[in-house]
């Protein structure tokens, strides 16, 4: 454990911590443009005073390390979904109509902001839920064989139909199916690219 002494705006804190907590605080505070003894004040302010500021301290450590861990895997999910390392989510919010990539697993992964406008909905809460929780693809063949086809490399685009529940109401819309690239679960992934037609 390493003792130190931190002072802001005419606060004083002893404080002891493991090194790798205090490097760890040096880092956040540096990426945030500020001194060590400025994060440690902003900390403190939020912190009962019937609570403990070293573990106050930890946490922020820790929910910021595993953000940044979550942010790095997303970004990894993101440059494995395409065979050249172009990160799909640049290709889903490139697209002015609705847009959702989905998982081998279908499983969805990304949607545009048009996907959410139109679904009603937004990303944090369809991210990682099943597709069928929210909607139904309709083509002459069905899903499964779709995805067999997009593993084995095809480059075909099927149309469809989706059926999506809305409270009141069942939307329906115009589909194409387009092979998404490689996800890390060691299939395709897919796009679902929506036509709303008129006034959809």
């Amino acid at each position: 454990m390493r003792h130190r002494i931190v002072q802001h705006r005419g606060r004083r804190f002893s404080i002891k911590l493991d090194p790798v907590v205090w490097d760890r605080l040096e880092g956040l505070a540096q990426e945030r443009g500020l001194r060590l003894n400025q994060l440690v004040g902003e900390i403190a302010v939020g912190v009962p005073p019937t609570a403990n500021l070293t573990n106050a301290l930890r946490n922020f450590c820790m929910t910021a390390t595993l953000d940044r861990l979550q942010e790095t895997e997303r970004e990894l999910d993101e440059r494995s979904l395409t065979s050249q390392g172009v990160p799909i989510g640049v290709i889903v919010d490139a697209c002015p109509s609705p847009v959702i990539a989905v998982s081998r697993a279908q499983l969805i992964q990304r949607t545009n902001a048009a996907a959410q406008h139109w679904m009603g909905t937004d990303e944090a809460a369809l991210v990682g839920k099943p597709l069928t929780n929210y909607i139904q693809v309709r083509c002459q063949l069905p899903l499964d064989k779709i995805l067999e086809e997009f593993d084995n490399g095809s480059h075909r685009i099927f149309q469809g139909r989706i059926l999506y529940l809305r409270p009141g109401r069942v939307v329906t819309a115009r589909v194409n199916l387009c092979p998404g690239g490689f996800d890390r679960g060691g299939g395709n992934s897919f796009l679902i690219m929506v036509d709303r037609g008129p006034g959809g």
